[in-house]
Parts: structure tokens; C-alpha cells; sequence
């Protein structure tokens, strides 16, 4: 059994993660035609970086569009199934085993992304500025950054009981247990995951970092960006406090 905290957990899950959270290709397909469409708006139209890519499930469906892309994610099997499916696809897209804190690219992109409610798997405040200074780093002068987030008003509301929310999640080829809470001041959500696949068992304890729309703003007008767009689905319904979902903030250079 191998118990750790989310860079281990996802270093030691590697090529599985495409089975720990499967997501059908019409979804994929869905979510990038909304990512497209407002990307273009922003004046974006060539390049952009996907980073905490996984197993490359958004990044090569841009390819598909014609977008050139960079995925970069700290799990090698994760990098090497996208790089397959680009290669057998003729895509340009390119993968590269980099953590997001750290992450360098030869050439600066129109845009970078951040998708899936990876933002916060640092499981600390300070990592998460440092995903966002590199994220800063990678993009051009006009260029735009976007992230899929959790909402926290929704979370505070799901997650209301002081004991908590277990769920168990059929996967391809195991189960998963999920028990998630809030911290005691609900800056974060605790996350107790056990993922069974066969004999082995994969377990991740972390807090990831929650961060409302004004936070978010607050942190990156300290990298030099403005948020232009806000939503509350990859479908681009307007953004509801304690009913939607999902956070997606889009910002471009100051």
C-alpha cells in the first residue's frame, strides 16, 4: 500500500491516471469547443500550453483544431499516452514531464490553461503562485491564462456537514473512495482518496487551496493580469456565486 501526498500520489498512479478519471471524448470534445470559441475572442489563435495536462485528453483535442500545443505534467505514463495519441494522430502537439511550478518552454504561447480543477494539487498557497509565475513566464505579451477551477461558494454548500462527503467512484479497472470536508476555517477542502486496482492501493491525504474570483483576481494582477471573462461551466453559463460548479476565470496581460 503507498500513501502520500498529491506529488507522490500522482508520481506513483503514472499511466492510470487515464482510468482513475476517465471522461468520455464527446465531453472532452464539448468542453474544448467553449475553450476555443473564447480563446479566439481573446485574439488567441495559434499556440497554448496545457499545463497538468494528464494524459492529454484537451490538449490534443486543440491539436485537433489546429492549435499548436505544449502539455506539460509531472507524470512520465501520463506524458507518454498523449505523446502516442498525438504521434498516431500526425497532431502538433508536444509533451514534456515538467512540474507545474517549475516548467520552462522554448517558446513563449498565446495562451496557457490550467483544466480539470488541477489548480491547487500543489496543496499550498505558495505553490500555486509559483504554477502562476511559470504560467506567466510561458505566455507572450498579449497573452491569456485560464483556469478551471472549483467554486468555493458551491463547495461550502456541498461540504456544509462537519462530517463530511464519502462517495465511491466505479473506475475501469478498480474503485475509488473518496471522503472530502473542509478545513476548520474552509480555506480548502481535505482530501482522503484510496484508489484499488487489483493489489495495489493508492492513497492521497491533502488540503487543496479553495480561491474565490476575487482572490484569484488579487494574485494575478500581482503577475501583471486583468480578469476579462467568468463563468461557471465549461458549457459558459454565467457564474453563480453558490450554484455553479465550477470557476472558470480568464485573464489577460495587463
Amino acid at each position: 500500500m503507498v500513501e502520500h501526498g498529491p506529488e507522490a500520489f500522482f508520481l506513483e498512479l503514472d499511466g492510470l491516471y487515464s482510468t482513475y478519471r476517465p471522461l468520455g471524448a464527446d465531453v472532452t470534445r464539448r468542453e474544448v469547443d467553449f475553450l476555443d470559441r473564447i480563446l479566439r475572442r481573446s485574439g488567441n489563435r495559434g499556440s497554448l500550453i496545457d499545463v497538468c495536462c494528464g494524459y492529454g485528453r484537451h490538449a490534443n483535442e486543440f491539436a485537433r483544431r489546429g492549435w499548436q500545443v505544449h502539455g506539460v505534467d509531472i507524470s512520465p505514463g501520463s506524458i507518454q499516452q498523449a505523446t502516442e495519441v498525438a504521434r498516431e494522430e500526425s497532431l502538433s502537439a508536444a509533451f514534456s514531464v515538467q512540474d507545474c511550478r517549475t516548467f520552462e518552454v522554448r517558446e513563449k504561447a498565446d495562451a496557457a490553461l490550467v483544466l480539470g480543477t488541477s489548480f491547487g494539487i500543489c496543496g499550498d498557497r505558495d505553490g500555486d503562485d509559483a504554477c502562476v509565475a511559470a504560467m506567466t513566464r510561458a505566455v507572450n505579451e498579449q497573452g491569456v491564462i485560464c483556469f478551471e477551477m472549483f467554486n468555493p461558494g458551491f463547495e461550502a454548500l456541498r461540504l456544509a456537514s462537519p462530517e463530511g462527503l464519502y462517495r465511491e467512484r466505479r473506475t475501469t479497472n478498480g474503485v475509488a473512495h473518496h471522503f472530502e470536508s473542509l478545513t476548520p476555517d474552509r480555506s480548502a477542502k481535505e482530501y482522503n482518496v484510496e484508489y484499488r486496482v487489483g493489489e495495489k492501493v493508492f492513497k492521497l491525504n491533502m488540503n487543496m487551496p479553495l480561491y474565490s474570483s476575487d482572490s484569484m483576481d488579487d494574485m494575478l494582477y500581482r503577475h501583471g493580469f486583468k480578469r476579462v471573462l467568468l463563468f461557471g461551466n465549461l458549457n459558459g453559463d454565467q457564474y453563480d456565486q453558490y450554484n455553479s460548479e465550477r470557476l472558470i476565470l480568464v485573464y489577460q496581460r495587463c
